[in-house]
């Protein structure tokens, strides 16, 4: 009562209360991390790691708690960590795949974290469930522009107007600057295979065996031309590695007494 009446430092109290004899229960975690949450986003953002921490304990004890993962995936979009927003969205949608906020949840933190392929899979995902959600139609239409599927951003914008949303004018605006992009891209693409097959045998080192001329012998130097002049000097290929190294710390602390 005391949280849907706004009265957050009530619900904290007796939250923690109840804790006290049920430190084990999903829910009641939930509600906690929950109230922290509330304080938050009223202004005291010193909560939110409180509210972070409820939400984990109440993933501990119920895995399938899967409303503390779309919190979670909330508090880590609000602080742009994009993939690990995505990550707490979608291991919800585990155990509520048919959930459409948590598919518009997956959605928005893929686009956000440039992942268009997986933003487009969850929105036709969240449309199947829920077809007439003007929100819904409204990222399908953009995602797929973003995506140059061009014919189908136009079939949402359609169904997006049927609807009565109240963004289209904002919409056509997004999908045009995307269609607009991709024509750029398309051509800065075409340009640079023109200039690559201009340019192919400058400076560049064939694949094939068959590049060497007629008129060089086995026993020629490679660092010099017949003129003297230095030969160009192919840079060997290289192999970028992302290393990920992730720390995990556990903690447990029990009071007793008084």
């Amino acid at each position: 009562t005391a949280l849907e009446e706004g009265d957050y430092l009530a619900a904290q109290a007796g939250f923690n209360r109840a804790l006290k004899f049920d430190p084990t229960n999903s829910r009641l975690h939930f509600l906690n991390g929950l109230t922290y949450h509330m304080r938050a986003s009223a202004g005291d953002s010193s909560q939110k790691e409180y509210a972070a921490i409820g939400y984990r304990l109440a993933l501990q004890y119920d895995s399938s708690n899967y409303w503390a993962a779309y919190q979670l995936g909330h508090i880590n979009f609000n602080d742009q960590r994009y993939r690990e927003a995505q990550d707490a969205f979608a291991y919800g949608l585990l155990f509520a795949p048919k959930n459409p906020r948590l598919l518009k949840a997956l959605a928005a933190a893929s686009y956000y974290a440039q992942d268009i392929s997986s933003a487009t899979s969850a929105i036709i995902r969240a449309e199947e469930a829920a077809p007439k959600d003007a929100e819904v139609l409204r990222m399908a239409a953009l995602f797929s522009a973003a995506g140059n599927r061009l014919l189908e951003a136009n079939k949402y914008l359609v169904q997006y107007n049927k609807v009565g949303g109240n963004y289209l004018g904002r919409l056509k605006r997004r999908v045009s600057d995307w269609k607009s992009f991709h024509v750029r891209n398309a051509n800065v693409e075409l340009a640079q295979s023109i200039l690559g097959d201009d340019n192919s045998s400058e400076g560049v080192a064939p694949d094939s065996d068959d590049s060497s001329s007629d008129d060089d012998s086995d026993d020629e130097s490679d660092d010099d031309s017949d003129d003297g002049t230095p030969k160009k000097v192919v840079p060997p290929k290289m192999t970028m590695v992302d290393v990920v190294i992730i720390r995990s710390e556990e903690r447990l602390i029990t009071n007793k007494g008084v």
